[in-house]
């Protein structure tokens, strides 16, 4: 586990900060995936479920969970690769879990794009 990690809704001074970690995690997003763009439309949209996991004041984590009153949606969770297989990413779906559970979702769908590498 990571040591002095806090899991915490997106706020808008983490922005380069997530749009770098997406850059190195997920670098074959096609361009309709702008970082900028899809940060702006998650705030636009249950924003509380926009998360972040910050290392000493450093954004290592994300995670975009939405509830479309069917079923959860997970985006967008990335890590690190210095932080992976430390408990980040596990307490980042916990917490998006926890805050579509509180919507009354009763299920939840993990959107993983097939050009996404295995670590």
């Amino acid at each position: 586990m990571a040591e002095g990690f806090v899991i915490r809704a997106f706020e808008q001074p983490d922005l380069q900060a997530v749009v770098e970690l997406w850059s190195i995690v997920f670098p074959d997003d096609p361009p309709w995936n702008n970082p900028t763009d899809v940060v702006e439309l998650k705030l636009s949209v249950q924003r509380e479920l926009f998360l972040v996991a910050v290392v000493s004041g450093r954004v290592v984590g994300t995670v975009l969970a939405g509830f479309d009153g069917v079923r959860g949606w997970i985006h967008k969770l990335a890590v690190q690769p210095e932080y992976l297989r430390k408990g980040i990413a596990s307490r980042l779906m916990e917490t998006a879990e926890a805050g579509l559970a509180s919507k009354g979702c009763p299920k939840v769908n993990l959107q993983v794009r097939a050009s996404n590498a295995c670590r």
